[in-house]
């Protein structure tokens, strides 16, 4: 398949009907767009405190922020040193 996306011998247009074919064969949904939620500012804004909480030590205030984005409707998950925000559903 990645061949086929980098074959320069294959024009634009045959190379998305082959990768809608073989969507049709693996089943990966190329065809549909991600949905996205914009993170409003204030979360945002909430996780960066937060994060400068952690970086702090001030794991009581870091977890009230947490509480906080939560009851908003959003969560927030950390990663080694990053965090994602990812609407609930």
């Amino acid at each position: 398949m990645w061949n086929t996306v980098k074959n320069k011998n294959i024009s634009p247009l045959e190379k998305y009907g082959l990768l809608l074919e073989f969507d049709q064969v693996f089943g990966l949904s190329l065809d549909l767009l991600p949905t996205q939620h914009r993170i409003p500012n204030e979360i945002r804004l909430l996780a960066e405190q937060r994060q400068e909480a952690k970086d702090k030590k001030d794991y009581v205030t870091a977890d009230n922020i947490r509480k906080q984005i939560e009851n908003k409707g959003y969560l927030i998950e950390d990663q080694e040193r990053l965090y994602h925000i990812k609407q609930k559903n």
